[in-house]
């Protein structure tokens, strides 16, 4: 299943390219007029998940979310089930996409902004940048 996902993915982003996806510093196609508040969100979830600061990784992330959890895509409420699940959300290869360093620009579509192959998304909440989708 994980592999037909990812599949989807990929063809997603790969049709997205000719469709007026973008990368680099210029996040207004997904709504984010201040690139700072970009680097302000990813700076914080990278010291979070770097310091295995799970209070600090739950208070980026808008709830409720949509995570797979034990193999199954599952609806996560809010802050106190996120934690409770963190270890079968936040996997190796989420924290891994989390802490490598871009070599260029985000891409970035009128979904949000995308870190590694889609494991995270970020997008405008409010005035804020907040983690939007954990792809596992």
């Amino acid at each position: 299943m994980r592999q037909v996902w990812r599949s989807v993915c990929v063809v997603a982003v790969l049709s997205l390219l000719g469709s007026g996806a973008a990368f680099g510093a210029d996040y207004s196609v997904a709504g984010i007029d201040n690139p700072a508040l970009v680097t302000h969100c990813l700076t914080a979830l990278r010291q979070a998940v770097s310091g295995d600061d799970r209070e600090g990784v739950a208070a980026l992330v808008r709830f409720p979310i949509k995570a797979t959890v034990d193999g199954r895509l599952r609806s996560v409420k809010n802050k106190a089930a996120f934690l409770v699940q963190y270890d079968a959300i936040m996997t190796e290869a989420v924290r891994a996409a989390i802490l490598k360093p871009e070599h260029g620009q985000l891409f970035v579509n009128s979904q949000g902004v995308m870190l590694g192959d889609g494991q995270i998304w970020l997008g405008l909440v409010g005035r804020s940048v907040r983690v939007i989708a954990i792809n596992n």
